[in-house]
């Protein structure tokens, strides 16, 4: 039994006198990855796993919630996790969005998993040095650390963690035929089919368990009674599953069969990496990763079983299942357009296989550490992949490291190139962001919103005729995005080309209801005097509760204003109420009302913006800051929320992340003045006057007065001051 294990395992029998199997296991998995604790968002699945969704993590009512939706709550993606979700809330509750938290609980549950490693190789009839030895080399593999030190990669441990378990609990019962056995052992089924869908090996690999090493037969008792407890299980995950993807287009069978067959070559690179993890990338392809180190271990595998006189074959079968069973669904591949990435972190639970595999040769099952060899060889192989994980964990420090990492290891990946694209153009080095664009496309031409970035280079870099073809090839590739549309619509609109504008702002607005590309076309009305018209798209935006002259908006000031309407708002429509009772300072129940909305419709950029300001106002900076991230995610042309965020983000100290959102905001809108007056007087207050010059011409260009700087509270130098005395 589990039990027995746990109270029996003292000490190490032998000479050395080794301390506790955990006490060893925690002291060296600290050693090797304590530095993570300190480690940053690298911006790949974390932001939006973790920083985007804040609000809802944080709100532990949402844990029944977490089971109708996907894993990152609001996107599109086929990853039904619940039980990630609400690992990641547990985390929120206690550290919000700083991921030191984050990243301790991800260490202690590997110490955690590699203790389950080693309880279930002694419980497979290996001596306890064997098992102890197998689990440490789990315990500082370098595969590993992107399971460890990124913090996504923690729905793998979890995954072990509980498949682990559920297996533990299926032998007691095959040995005691007790109750309390079988009712655990489903009850980690479930937690791990919840966490990750590979978990559904679990059952292949008991049935294995029965048939070959067992010997039981095809029908027996055993497998008539766990057969009733699995079905109804997988049949209950399988219909929530379903609902949580509200209709995805999912793979069939044959799909899902074909995929593997596709991606199976990666099998071998897997199997390479087991025993010479080197060249590791966090975003491998097959393309760029060597077959030459799994020819090699394939090779040293066999030899080493062919010679070895006390395997069993049984038990290389079931091994050789295991490892099988939970990698090839990995190979399914879930972008239609994109490369397989063969993630390494994967290899978490399919890599317990491989050490059962191991533990059948003659030089683990002799394995002693009274032996001098023993002594010699196995420290020297734990040295040597605890330095190479050391090394490796670093990659997952930050944005940069980790992107770094991906484009030189995987040059072939499209997506390593895109997001490096992405986070220049986020750091305002443009010429490098189209560079990484270029190479992005020209691996896969299919590459979602790169044609629409690259056009924002362009527009910024005033070449409006390329920025005009960027934008029109997305908009043929990608019709199923707004922004595009959107951004011809602006450029259009800047060039007196309004029959043009119109045209694009309309087709951005039959793809996705936006209350920034509302606002351009009622500023291109106003221009073009149709008034009419321009009422009309105000009536729109009045509906939405988003007037068009900013309302919310934080405008040089630490305190959000809250606009009233002059018509009393429909207590019908929620959005409405709740921002009537904003107006009463009836906050509790106002965020009641926004949050109820959400739980409906997690993409409502509307009820994201007046959560954010409540939270706001309440001093909770981090909260509001993840609401309107979220809503200018979902909606790039929101001004009102771009300004929000930027004004949260100076004033928690991330001056360099604003200023980045304040150029956002304006290119978006360049007629928003809000925006102007908040990057001048962010450049301002910084002392930073040949910036800020650049922005206060602008705003005297549109009219602005010097009195204006002095109503909000924007102090001017004596050189700024001077743009106002120019004729």
């Amino acid at each position: 039994m589990i039990k027995k294990f746990y109270v029996g395992l003292n000490g190490m029998t032998g000479k050395l006198k080794l301390p506790h199997p955990l006490v060893l296991i925690i002291g060296i998995g600290f050693l090797l990855y304590a530095r993570s604790l300190s480690f940053d968002y690298t911006n790949f699945d974390d932001n939006s796993l973790i920083r985007d969704n804040q609000s809802y993590l944080r709100d532990l009512s949402n844990m029944g919630d977490a089971f109708k939706r996907t894993v990152f709550i609001t996107g599109s993606d086929v990853f039904y996790r619940p039980i990630e979700t609400i690992w990641l809330m547990l985390n929120a509750r206690v550290g919000g969005e700083d991921l030191f938290f984050y990243h301790l609980s991800s260490l202690l549950l590997h110490f955690l998993a590699v203790y389950l490693v080693f309880i279930l190789l002694k419980r497979l009839n290996n001596s306890e040095e064997t098992s102890l030895f197998l689990s440490l080399i789990f315990l500082v593999h370098p595969l590993f650390a992107q399971a460890v030190a990124w913090v996504p990669g923690v729905v793998d441990v979890l995954a072990l963690i509980f498949s682990v378990a559920a297996f533990l609990f299926f032998l007691d019962f095959v040995d005691t035929r007790q109750r309390k056995h079988f009712v655990l052992h489903l009850l980690f089924f479930a937690l791990a089919l919840y966490t990750k869908e590979i978990s559904v090996g679990i059952m292949a690999v008991c049935v294995c368990y029965l048939h070959f090493i067992k010997k039981e037969d095809l029908v027996s008792y055993n497998k008539k009674v766990f057969l009733s407890g699995w079905i109804i299980l997988f049949v209950l995950w399988f219909l929530m599953r379903n609902a949580a993807l509200q209709g995805q287009k999912q793979k069939g069978i044959v799909e899902m069969a074909l995929s593997i067959g596709n991606n199976l070559p990666a099998f071998l690179q897997y199997i390479g990496k087991a025993l010479l993890p080197f060249n590791l990338s966090v975003m491998p392809i097959m393309g760029d990763t060597t077959f030459i180190y799994g020819a090699v271990v394939v090779l040293a595998i066999i030899l080493a079983l062919y010679f070895s006189k006390e395997k069993r074959n049984a038990w290389i079968l079931f091994s050789a299942i295991w490892f099988l069973v939970f990698l090839l669904p990995t190979f399914i591949q879930t972008s239609a357009f994109r490369i397989h990435q063969a993630y390494e972190h994967r290899m978490y639970l399919p890599m317990v296989g491989f050490l059962l595999l191991f533990a059948e040769t003659d030089w683990l099952k002799n394995f002693s550490t009274e032996k001098t060899i023993y002594r010699i060889t196995a420290p020297a192989v734990l040295i040597f992949f605890f330095v190479l994980t050391f090394m490796h964990v670093k990659t997952f420090s930050d944005t940069k490291t980790f992107l770094d990492n991906a484009v030189n290891t995987a040059p072939g990946s499209s997506l390593a190139h895109r997001n490096m694209g992405i986070h220049h153009q986020d750091n305002n080095l443009l010429l490098e962001a189209s560079e990484e664009y270029l190479k992005s496309l020209a691996l896969n031409p299919h590459e979602a919103d790169l044609h629409n970035n690259l056009g924002v280079i362009y527009d910024t870099w005033e070449k409006k005729d390329l920025a005009e073809q960027e934008y029109l090839t997305e908009t043929r590739m990608n019709p199923a995005g707004s922004q595009a549309f959107h951004n011809l619509g602006v450029l259009f609109a800047a060039r007196d080309e309004n029959e043009k504008a119109e045209f694009y702002f309309k087709k951005a607005l039959a793809v996705r209801q936006s209350r920034g590309t509302l606002e351009q076309m009622a500023l291109l009305y106003k221009k073009t005097g149709r008034q009419e018209e321009m009422n009309k798209v105000i009536q729109v935006l009045q509906r939405m509760d988003n007037a068009a002259s900013a309302s919310g908006s934080i405008v040089s000031t630490p305190n959000p204003t809250l606009s009233s309407s002059d018509s009393p708002m429909p207590v019908n429509d929620p959005i409405a109420l709740g921002r009537q009772l904003m107006q009463q300072g009836k906050l509790q129940e106002a965020e009641a009302v926004f949050k109820q909305v959400l739980m409906r419709d997690s993409m409502n950029t509307t009820a994201l913006f007046n959560l954010g300001l409540i939270y706001y106002s309440s001093e909770q900076l981090d909260a509001a800051e993840s609401l309107w991230r979220k809503a200018v995610r979902i909606d790039p042309a929101y001004t009102d929320a771009f300004n929000n965020l930027a004004i949260s983000l100076a004033r928690q100290g991330k001056n360099d992340e604003a200023e980045i959102v304040l150029k956002k905001l304006i290119f978006s809108n360049p007629n928003y003045m809000d925006g102007y007056f908040n990057i001048a007087n962010f450049y301002a207050r910084a002392g930073k006057d040949k910036e800020a010059l650049f922005y206060v011409t602008e705003l005297k260009k549109r009219g602005a007065a010097k009195e204006q700087f002095q109503q909000r509270g924007i102090k001017l130098s004596a050189e700024l001051e001077k743009v106002f005395e120019k004729q």
